[in-house]
Parts: C-alpha cells; sequence; structure tokens
C-alpha cells in the first residue's frame, strides 16, 4: 500500500473516531428528555424518587453509551415517526435496535474499521528493518547457530560410517538382530 494512504489514513482516523464515538451523559439525557416530552412518561419519571429516576435513566446510560449523539437523535426521530400515536417511553432495546438499523452510522463504523486497517499496513518499497545493524547481526548469530548444528551433525555421521561393518550384528533385511538387541537390555 502506498505510503501516502498510510498516512492520509492515520490523519483521518481521530476524526472518524470522534465522529462514532457515543455521547455523553448530558447528550443522551437531553435527547432522551426531548423524546419523553412527546410520549408517555413512565410511571417512574412522574412519581418516582429521584433515586429511581436516576436508575431509569442509568439503565439508558448504560444500553445506548455507545451510540453517538446524531444517530440517538435520528432514531428518536424515527420512533416518532413509524408510531401513529406513540403512547409510551421506548426501552432502551428498542432505541437501540431501530439505531442498529441507521445505515449511515454502519457505514460510519465500516469507514472507521478500514481506516484502522488501512493504517496499520506496511509501506510498499524496502522496509526499514533491511540494513538494521541489529537485523543482521541477529541473522548472522542464527545462521553461525545453524552451521554448528550441521557440522556436528555431518561429523557425527562421519563418525558412524567409519565403524567397520559387523555383518553378525545385522539380518538380511539390515535390522539389528535379536542377539545384539538382547545383549543391550542384558548389559544394562
Amino acid at each position: 500500500m502506498p505510503a501516502a494512504t498510510i498516512a492520509a489514513a492515520r490523519e483521518s482516523l481521530p476524526g472518524f473516531r470522534a465522529l462514532c464515538a457515543g455521547a455523553t451523559d448530558a447528550q443522551r439525557r437531553v435527547i432522551l428528555k426531548g423524546l419523553s416530552e412527546f410520549v408517555g412518561k413512565p410511571d417512574v419519571l412522574r412519581f418516582g424518587t429521584l433515586a429511581e429516576q436516576q436508575q431509569y435513566w442509568a439503565t439508558f446510560d448504560r444500553n445506548l453509551s455507545h451510540v453517538p449523539a446524531a444517530v440517538l437523535q435520528r432514531t428518536c426521530d424515527d420512533y416518532l415517526q413509524r408510531a401513529a400515536e406513540p403512547k409510551f417511553m421506548p426501552d432502551p432495546g428498542v432505541l437501540l435496535s431501530l439505531a442498529k438499523h441507521d445505515y449511515a452510522w454502519r457505514d460510519d463504523l465500516d469507514a472507521l474499521k478500514g481506516l484502522q486497517r488501512i493504517s496499520l499496513a506496511k509501506p510498499d518499497g524496502p522496509r526499514s528493518y533491511i540494513g538494521s545493524e541489529a537485523v543482521e547481526r541477529e541473522l548472522s548469530e542464527r545462521l553461525a547457530g545453524a552451521i554448528k548444528r550441521i557440522d556436528a551433525a555431518e561429523k557425527a555421521g562421519a563418525e558412524a560410517d567409519a565403524r567397520p561393518y559387523d555383518p553378525t550384528r545385522w539380518d538380511d533385511a539390515g535390522r539389528k538382530s535379536l542377539l545384539d538387541t538382547e545383549r543391550r537390555s542384558v548389559d544394562a
């Protein structure tokens, strides 16, 4: 991927993250209280104590914390338009279900995911680690270790070839004779 494309993705990533960030508690409360003015308020908002009302709004905050303010506003508008005469305040699950069908938000999330992937891509051309002294030193050490292991294996093979062949220790198929195997088990 061209380095300029990666740089552009990295520059625009913070803006897209801000665009897709969830609404603040204050923004969410203003939007939801605006919706509650057009629909029937639940009993907890009409007769509940302050603690009960805070718990009611905390449920919305927990379930809708990741929904951006613009998406939540469009969702509330959509809820009002869909219901001929909305009678009740929707629960957070209904609003979240409607928000998931917001095409603009889904497109923004897809764009954010794509920008994140592009920002992590490697640029075309020679890599920065080629010619690095530390990498060359590590590769030299690995190569030296491999050469030592190869030399040791060749030396062991040469010693095995240097031993004289004793036909009494092998049968016709090239296997060790039973007598030789029994002799080693008795010696051990």
